[in-house]
């Protein structure tokens, strides 16, 4: 577990609540590449977008490969409690 996703802008915040994100790639027979990489920004920013928060906290990650007769799907999973910054 990290302990954000970003760097802790301010330290008065509000915890908006939990959320998880997602970006994933395809590899057809394994090696070529058809769609772009995983990307932890990505994850991480759908996270956080999804409950119009600032910054991620108490962040978990883990990666799923799924192997299939025509390729691989990687799957970067992000969850965390998503935070919004107090003016």
């Amino acid at each position: 577990m990290e302990p954000q996703a970003r760097i802790i802008e301010n330290t008065k915040y509000r915890i908006l609540g939990d959320s998880e994100g997602q970006s994933s790639s395809f590899n057809l027979l394994w090696i070529i590449p058809v769609t772009p990489r995983i990307d932890y920004d990505r994850a991480v920013n759908e996270a956080i977008g999804n409950l119009r928060g600032d910054n991620l906290i108490e962040v978990q990650t883990w990666l799923e490969r799924q192997y299939w007769i025509v390729g691989m799907v990687e799957i970067l999973h992000v969850k965390g409690k998503v935070i919004q910054y107090e003016k």
